[in-house]
Parts: structure tokens; C-alpha cells; sequence
């Protein structure tokens, strides 16, 4: 009888240890990261008539590890005219993208317009690292106005 428990006891103890490592390696199991976070913020936030806002882009990656290749685009309002080239101590390629809108097909067609674009690509922002963009616009309204922007989507590998 006893050599029939030693082989159970074996198999007993082999199974434990299989379960012990696999219990062990889901609390390992890798994470997938957060999305960086995209703010913007104007200065002034309200404005009458026609005035000079700042524009400030703020990236932060909320993870343990490095984020690359971060990328957004952000439309702008068709009131804004850009002034000033970017600053800040964000690295990555800056631009700005105007895209013509359709034109309507009725006579006589109006004047044209088109959106405007700020794009960031190719940012790489180490673990926890935040960085800036800023930029100065001109901001025509009618009236009073208090500036809100909703940003794009932003991206990461």
C-alpha cells in the first residue's frame, strides 16, 4: 500500500506545483497602456469682437512605460487665423493643414472656405512625462463668445 501512495502523492504534488505557476503568471499577464491624454486650454477663454488668444496643447502619458509615434489633429474654427509658429517642449512634427470645403452648387457660389487643422506626429513621451504646445491665434466673433474645443482623437504605440 504504500508504494501505491507514493505515485498519487507524486501526481498530487505535480499538479499543485502546475497550478501554484499558472495562478503566478496570470497576476504577471502584461497590461495594455493608457491612451495619452490631450488637453487644450485658451487664454483669454472669452472674448468680444476680434482678439489674440493662446492656444495651449498639453500631451501626458499616464503610464509606467514610454509611449511612441503619439499623433493628433485637432480642427480648428473657421473664425481662427493662425499668427505665431509653436512653441513648447514638445518634440515630434508640427503643422498646420488647411483643407478647402466643398463648394456648394448654387449660383452664385459663395465665397470659399475651409477648415483648419493643427496635427502633432511622431511624439514619444517617456513614462509619466507630460510636454506643451502653444501657438497664438487671432479669434473674429460676433458678439460675446467663450471659446470651448473639444480635441481629436489621439493615438499611440
Amino acid at each position: 500500500m504504500l508504494r501505491m501512495r507514493r505515485p498519487v502523492l507524486r501526481i498530487a504534488l505535480v499538479l499543485a506545483l502546475a497550478c501554484a505557476v499558472s495562478l503566478s503568471m496570470l497576476g504577471h499577464a502584461a497590461a495594455a497602456p493608457l491612451p495619452p491624454e490631450l488637453t487644450l486650454a485658451f487664454s483669454p477663454s472669452t472674448i468680444v469682437g476680434s482678439a489674440d488668444v493662446l492656444l495651449t496643447y498639453t500631451v501626458r502619458n499616464p503610464n509606467a512605460s514610454t509611449l511612441t509615434n503619439i499623433s493628433f489633429l485637432d480642427d480648428e474654427a473657421t473664425s481662427m487665423h493662425f499668427l505665431s509658429p509653436f512653441t513648447g517642449s514638445c518634440g515630434g512634427t508640427k503643422d498646420l493643414i488647411s483643407v478647402p470645403n466643398p463648394v456648394p452648387p448654387i449660383f452664385p457660389p459663395p465665397p470659399p472656405t475651409s477648415t483648419n487643422y493643427f496635427r502633432l506626429t511622431g511624439l514619444t513621451l517617456g513614462p509619466l512625462e507630460s510636454c506643451t504646445i502653444t501657438l497664438t491665434v487671432t479669434v473674429s466673433v460676433t458678439g460675446n463668445r467663450t471659446l470651448t474645443n473639444t480635441t481629436g482623437t489621439i493615438t499611440s504605440t
